[in-house]
């Protein structure tokens, strides 16, 4: 299901980003309504430059961004969804295809492609656990210490007929 941030009364507009995220470095693509790249850039993944990226690139405007999911993402969901402006959403690696089977793979063409297909309604959205039923994303996740973990499959067999960590 894809959300839509709602256009406000004011003058902002919208924009929708594209994030490649990598350990150290995010790189970033900025489009607006009609496809037009804004801006594309590589920023250090730090709290303050993330922080500093949404305030200087997505400031006056409801902003839409999509996250390749990968081993950094619920750090950067977290950040980035605090900003009243901002609805982010997590991709799903095995269903966006067009990343995937690209024939030219860069980290630019990865966060332009995300960044589009968010615009056009076509990322396929990874579900993201409410925050109440998240733990703590240190240490590997055991049958002793069930750690919600992006890439961990909750299986039935893992959890031995136990619900699921975030069940109601």
């Amino acid at each position: 299901m894809n959300r839509r941030v709602k256009r406000g009364s004011d003058d902002s507009h919208r924009m929708f980003v594209g994030l490649d995220l990598h350990k150290n470095y995010l790189q970033t693509a900025v489009m607006d309504e009609q496809g037009n790249l804004l801006s594309q850039e590589r920023i250090p993944n730090r709290d303050e430059n993330i922080e500093e990226f949404a305030s200087k690139r997505l400031r006056d405007s409801h902003a839409e961004i999509v996250i390749e999911s990968s081993s950094t993402w619920y750090h950067v969901y977290e950040l980035l969804s605090r900003n009243q402006n901002c609805h982010v959403v997590l991709s799903n690696p095995v269903k966006t295809k067009a990343i995937a089977s690209a024939k030219v793979k860069t980290d630019k063409v990865d966060a332009l492609t995300l960044a589009n297909l968010l615009r056009t309604g076509y990322i396929p959205e990874s579900y993201i656990p409410p925050r109440h039923h998240w733990r703590t994303f240190s240490g590997p996740a055991t049958s002793q210490n069930p750690t919600f973990h992006p890439d961990t499959s909750w299986t039935s067999e893992r959890w031995s007929g136990t619900e699921h960590p975030w069940s109601e």
